[in-house]
């Protein structure tokens, strides 16, 4: 697993932007995707797993200030970043399924390349 700390690919929205019908559609049919929607299945694995490695430790850091500062916090603050921890909480649900997606269309289409591999019609 890659640290998302030092990962040199750069983070992109368009990474996690969610599967289209179509390429699902084509993995249930059992369709060959194209090279470029394997890329985006891999790109959505790959930072949907950053992000949920970072996430909890943020959230966690946060819960550490918040106990050790609590006496000095304005009120106004405290519910803004009580919002901020139930958006993120959302996000890693999020998140998680997005990664879960990818990896098992991946996973089927990795199937269907080496079941045309065993039956002569392609390459892996």
């Amino acid at each position: 697993m890659t640290n998302p700390a030092t990962n040199p690919s750069p983070r992109c929205f368009i990474d996690l932007v969610p599967l289209s019908n179509d390429t699902r559609c084509k993995s249930f049919r059992q369709e060959a995707l194209s090279p470029d929607e394997v890329q985006h299945l891999k790109s959505i694995e790959t930072q949907a797993t950053n992000s949920l490695m970072v996430i909890p430790d943020g959230l966690a850091a946060i819960g550490e200030l918040l106990a050790y500062a609590c006496d000095n916090i304005q009120p106004d603050t405290l519910r803004n970043m009580g919002f901020l921890i139930k958006e993120l909480a959302n996000q890693i649900a999020s998140l998680d399924t997005y990664k879960e997606d990818a990896s098992f269309h991946l996973a089927k289409h990795h199937l269907l390349q080496a079941k045309q591999v065993r039956n002569g019609g392609g390459h892996a």
